[in-house]
């Protein structure tokens, strides 16, 4: 692992579309502690649009007020597991939130969400996810999907009946498998990542990963450098193809390295210890 610190710059925009009238996706991103959450709603009315409010509400609550920043000092093993600890078990408090309002409301009955978020302290990044919101790393010309989707045809992938691209034509390829507030329980994925000097996270809904392929998001993201552009940019070319639901993109774009490194090491030593 590298000893260098890297910085980030945030920025992200979220757009109903061409078809909808209502957008059921909210996002949330925080420069001081590198966090990025991206929820995709789903539910009849104004369920989908409360369930993705009430996703990033909780998880940002949950994860702010245990830490101080989350820029600088290495992520060693104990951190890192006190930090998937963490992760997970905010999904799981927003999960159990949803559940119980839809449960105590007819109005919401049946609401959910995906939902796709990440931590960074400049060395690491960590990011967990459910459902088929997505995220994926530009490094080097490259685009890669660092998430996998929780979605029926992504089973039939997985168990030799779809190939990879018969699941991208695949007329089922929205049918998720994992949601927020569907069911009282939840599985979540985590993963990590070492970020690049240079490298660009994307984090986006199935608005825009359903309407532009990879090559047409990886040549946006080449030829928009700075970051609030390119956020404008993808959302304007999935509505080019047909804007036929909400669009959410944040991108996180990994600079040179911190001179100041922040307190995370401060703040992870007491999480270990409650």
């Amino acid at each position: 692992m590298s000893n260098v610190h890297f910085s980030w710059k945030l920025a992200g925009l979220t757009d109903v579309g061409l078809k909808r009238d209502v957008n059921e996706d909210s996002i949330y991103f925080n420069e001081q502690f590198g966090l990025v959450i991206l929820a995709d709603g789903m539910g009849g009315h104004q369920g989908g649009e409360v369930a993705s409010a009430m996703a990033i509400t909780s998880i940002r609550e949950e994860l702010e007020k245990r830490m101080d920043a989350a820029n600088g000092t290495p992520w060693g093993d104990a951190e890192l597991a006190a930090l998937r600890e963490l992760m997970e078990k905010s999904v799981i408090a927003a999960n159990q939130n949803i559940y119980a309002a839809a449960q105590t409301d007819n109005r919401y009955l049946g609401m959910g969400t995906t939902v796709v978020l990440a931590l960074s302290n400049g060395q690491r990044l960590l990011f967990g996810h459910v459902g088929d919101s997505r995220l994926y790393r530009c490094r080097d010309g490259v685009l890669e999907q660092l998430s996998r989707d929780h979605s029926l045809v992504n089973e039939l992938v997985d168990k030799g009946f779809y190939t990879e691209e018969e699941a991208r034509q695949s007329t089922r390829k929205n049918v998720i498998t994992r949601a927020l507030g569907t069911s009282d329980k939840v599985k979540v994925d985590i993963g990590e990542d070492e970020p690049r000097q240079n490298d660009r996270y994307l984090f986006c809904s199935d608005g825009l990963s359903d309407l532009c392929s990879d090559e047409e998001m990886l040549s946006i993201i080449g030829e928009h450098p700075d970051p609030v552009a390119c956020c404008q940019a993808l959302v304007n070319a999935a509505n080019a193809n047909g804007g036929k639901d909400n669009i959410s993109v944040v991108i996180m774009d990994i600079q040179l390295p911190d001179p100041a490194p922040g307190k995370i090491r401060k703040t992870l030593g007491w999480l270990l210890k409650h």
